[in-house]
């Protein structure tokens, strides 16, 4: 498979990718994701293992981001709509527990994890859009 770099690099600057932003929005939630731990690791349905090993995934996830790999583009979305299905799950069933004064502060910490991962699903989407719609990269 031939790949045109220098057309990627002129993609780079286009509406359709928007790599960058996700990037931010994995790196964001993963530095979260890992301060947070220590304190909260008990209230995690989770192993402290596969706490870490997500925290690894995402970051690994935002690491491979790359406008010539639509397998990255695909492998970002499929990380960011699990960590937000996770993320919100997680709030939804933190909710009865708050509301009848439970603790704030890990409910707060999944809510905004599941919104920086919405927006990363979001621009992920559109990224993976703009290659569906614009394949002239690769030549068959």
């Amino acid at each position: 498979m031939d790949v045109d770099y220098n057309a990627a690099k002129k993609y780079l600057g286009k509406e359709h990718y928007y790599g960058e932003l996700v990037r931010k929005f994995f790196l964001f939630g993963g530095v979260v994701m890992l301060v947070s731990l220590p304190f909260f690791s008990e209230s995690i349905p989770a192993s402290p293992t596969f706490s870490l090993l997500s925290v690894v995934a995402i970051s690994l996830a935002a690491g491979l981001i790359n406008p010539l790999m639509r397998s990255a583009v695909l492998f970002n979305i499929l990380v960011s709509v699990a960590a937000l299905v996770i993320f919100e799950y997680q709030t939804m069933r933190l909710y009865t527990e708050v509301s009848l004064g439970g603790e704030w502060t890990f409910f707060v910490i999944n809510q905004v994890l599941a919104l920086n991962f919405f927006f990363a699903t979001y621009y992920g989407a559109k990224s993976a859009r703009g290659f569906f719609l614009k394949s002239k990269f690769v030549s068959p």
